[in-house]
């Protein structure tokens, strides 16, 4: 079991909430099976010196039962969470975690009361007049996790199933028949050799989602290739169709794309701090009232005034977000007023500051906390990887370019987007005069 909490720090592959659950649970068993079989190896030894360890012990094995269902209980719900897509875990699941927590408490009140079990005289273990209560603390939550893995069966991974199952039903009858049978002590070897079992099957369960992983790779990988392949065949036929035509020789074409996307790996809602300096106030009806509010451009977001000449309200949200900015860990690196994004970036509206990401963060929309959540596939603002970000960052939009109004084998390191439409209309014959954009000379023939 240590060697497996050991292995499984080195797995880049399973989710860090997975990760923990199993090195915990691994630990646990661990240290569960060590305080039995000390209590066992020492507990008819005359030397008194040992009797303090050996009560010790026996406390542990009591203790770490609850410990293992408690870190069990970790496992199922971050499988709900995360494969099994819940927003929401079972309420019976937070039972079990009180459960735990009462046993455990009881435990401790046995030390001075002994209702569970005491040490005689001689340091001989003994059941108290009411041992068979302790059984209800392990026994119950192992109940309510079966009920809540049947009634969710379908939501967890096709190979876990099983695994889940057992790891509950096998240590349940191992402490039946401990009850029964007052020497016989399977329960902890069967609770250690499930939390093995579980393992094993977690790494199974990994290795097949990345393989699945790796199949739609390949897969989206031949379509993308397939999509370029169409493209490249496609921009043939037309360049055929104008040498067919006798006008190729006069014919420009010009090839530009939309940008890229940059990875995100978290999401922050500014309102969430926005509703803690008292500018949002949510209202018992579900609606808010508001002195500014933070909307999600992905990983630029726009602050908006509800009266943009409030000079107080204006001063109090600037310095809020300097200050935000300023400590580095709410994903802004820096905050423009509505002047600046004008003049700097050409990015003009009715808002009054715009905030930029800090490369690995987007911004959401939620006033209520937690004030970070992960990604949402589900809002292509907050997914994986967004846009939004100032166009210098990231991979940029390509711009090719070939016939008689352009020069042959040049190329330009980078330029502007406000530049494009003005190069095309040179390119055409045509004056765009007021834009902010400039030919791009260096690319045209003339």
């Amino acid at each position: 079991c240590v060697a497996i909490a050991f292995l499984t720090i080195f797995m880049r592959y399973l989710k860090r909430s997975r990760k923990l659950s199993i090195i915990f649970l691994e630990l646990t068993a661990a240290a569960n099976l060590a305080a039995s079989r000390f209590y066992y190896l020492n507990r008819v030894v005359d030397n008194t010196a040992y009797w303090p360890w050996v009560r010790a012990a026996k406390f542990l094995d009591y203790f770490f039962v609850l410990a293992i269902i408690l870190c069990f209980n970790f496992y199922v719900k971050d499988l709900l969470r995360n494969e099994g897509g819940l927003k929401r875990i079972p309420r019976m699941l937070f039972a079990v975690d009180a459960i735990l927590a009462a046993g455990a408490v009881t435990l401790f009140i046995n030390l001075h009361t002994g209702f569970y079990y005491y040490f005689d005289a001689t340091n001989v273990y003994t059941h108290g007049a009411y041992n068979f209560v302790w059984y209800i603390f392990p026994m119950t939550p192992l109940l309510i996790q079966l009920l809540a893995i049947v009634v969710n069966y379908k939501r967890f991974p096709r190979i876990m199933r099983i695994p889940l199952v057992l790891f509950i039903v096998i240590p349940l009858l191992m402490a039946v028949a401990q009850f029964l049978v007052t020497d016989l002590a399977p329960g902890v070897i069967s609770t250690v050799g499930m939390a093995i079992v579980l393992y094993v099957f977690s790494i199974e369960e990994m290795n097949k989602s990345i393989d699945r992983a790796h199949k739609r790779e390949i897969t989206m990988m031949a379509k993308y290739q397939k999509t370029l392949e169409d493209t490249d065949r496609w921009i043939g036929d037309l360049m055929q169709a104008a040498e067919e035509a006798g006008v190729l020789a006069d014919t420009n074409l010009v090839l530009t794309s939309d940008h890229g996307q940059m990875d995100i790996k978290r999401v922050i809602h500014i309102n969430v701090l926005l509703a803690d300096a008292g500018l949002i106030r949510p209202k018992d009806d579900g609606t808010v009232e508001w002195d500014a509010w933070c909307q999600s451009g992905g990983m630029s977001a726009c602050v908006y005034l509800k009266d943009p000449s409030d000079r107080t309200v204006y001063d109090r949200t600037y310095a809020l977000l300097r200050h935000l900015c300023d400590e580095g860990v709410y994903g802004i690196s820096r905050v423009y007023t509505a002047e600046e994004a004008r003049e700097e970036e050409h990015y003009a509206g009715d808002f009054s500051f715009v905030l930029e990401t800090d490369n690995y963060t987007s911004f959401g929309d939620k006033y209520v906390r937690p004030l970070v959540t992960g990604a949402d596939n589900g809002d292509y603002r907050k997914g994986r990887a967004t846009h939004g970000y100032l166009p210098s960052k990231g991979p940029c939009p390509v711009f090719y370019a070939k016939g008689p109004a352009f020069r042959e084998n040049t190329v330009v390191s980078d330029g502007r987007l406000i530049d494009e439409a003005p190069t095309i209309a040179r390119a055409m014959g045509i004056e765009m005069p007021g834009t902010d954009g400039k030919p791009v000379m260096d690319l045209l023939a003339e």
